[in-house]
């Protein structure tokens, strides 16, 4: 597949996905107006980073499940914006928007290809789950955008900074181990540099891991870590760290059904209006993504099995 141009055509779609993406995320952001789910405890936290630097209950240290940097992330918002609900997923719908236009960049390095890249940008700007965690004060979104942003650098062979970026995403939350042990496997035996892999993926990302705790480090009181609690609930959005690549998986499958060259333009026009379902779909539940007040009947029909309610 020849190498792509990135013309005025090019450049004009992406830049309309990406104006839709940041309509989507920022748009009334402040609605729900109070906490929902578990923002409750990462936007207490956040304010917590704001006012003692450490999460404090009562003037003695809280028990904490979660590494801090999302938590930091949350509190910049706050602290630009005010402590109200626009204030605490701003941050949140931000990493949402880069997310979008990294994997714009993350497709057309691998597949080269203007048409794929708009394509899976398209995708994840129409994918209810990633605008949900885009427009919620959670800790997921920050996590899948750090191992996305990983990944990238990975793809470009610039490891140095990988290592940094996987540090990130253990700081944000610790499920980045599993990634960071498959990285350091993958390029050991792919680049078969030892010591400098060694260093790159360990060092690099717990030196970045442990500075992320830099508040705590006189005040470790009711300290546990993550891995005592193996029986603590999996919810449906912690797929939200993965769900790129299975975007990317799509790609590849379309980028392969486009190889020939016969069918090629024919293919792209079923491309086309199976991502325009999909956008009509994203429509129509859109009102639910963004906490609108539906009557009973609108709310219902959009229920499709009986397992969503």
């Amino acid at each position: 597949m020849a190498r792509p141009i990135f013309n005025h055509r090019n450049q004009i779609a992406l830049a309309f996905i990406l104006l839709f993406a940041a309509i989507t995320r920022f748009a009334n952001l402040g609605r729900p107006n109070e906490l929902v789910f578990d923002e409750v405890y990462y936007v207490d936290g956040a304010r917590d980073f704001l006012a003692y630097g450490v999460e404090n209950q009562s003037g003695e240290a809280e028990f904490v499940v979660h590494p801090p940097l999302g938590k930091w992330l949350i509190a910049i918002g706050i602290q630009i914006f005010g402590d109200n609900p626009f204030g605490w997923r701003f941050s949140a719908a931000l990493f949402g928007l880069a997310s979008v236009a990294l994997i714009y960049f993350i497709t057309q390095s691998l597949f080269k290809s203007n048409f794929l890249s708009l394509s899976a940008t398209a995708l994840i700007s129409f994918d209810g789950l990633h605008l949900v965690m885009s427009r919620t004060a959670l800790l997921d979104i920050f996590l899948s955008f750090f191992i996305l942003l990983t990944f990238y650098l990975v793809i470009k062979e610039k490891y140095w900074q990988a290592g940094i970026t996987i540090g990130l995403a253990l700081a944000t939350k610790w499920n980045a181990l599993y990634l960071l042990l498959a990285l350091i496997l993958f390029l050991l035996f792919y680049k078969r540099r030892y010591v400098k892999t060694a260093f790159q993926f360990t060092v690099l990302p717990v030196s970045t891991y442990l500075i992320s705790w830099s508040g705590w480090f006189f005040l470790f009181a009711n300290y546990l870590p993550w891995i005592a609690f193996p029986e603590r609930t999996t919810f449906y959005f912690y797929s939200i760290a993965f769900e790129p690549y299975l975007i990317l998986t799509l790609i590849y499958v379309m980028s392969k059904a486009l190889e020939n060259q016969d069918l090629r333009g024919i293919r792209q026009k079923y491309a086309l209006v199976t991502i325009g379902l999909i956008g009509l779909t994203f429509a129509y539940f859109l009102p639910l993504y963004v906490g609108s007040v539906l009557p009973y009947q609108d709310w219902y029909g959009r229920m499709w099995f009986p397992s969503w309610i």
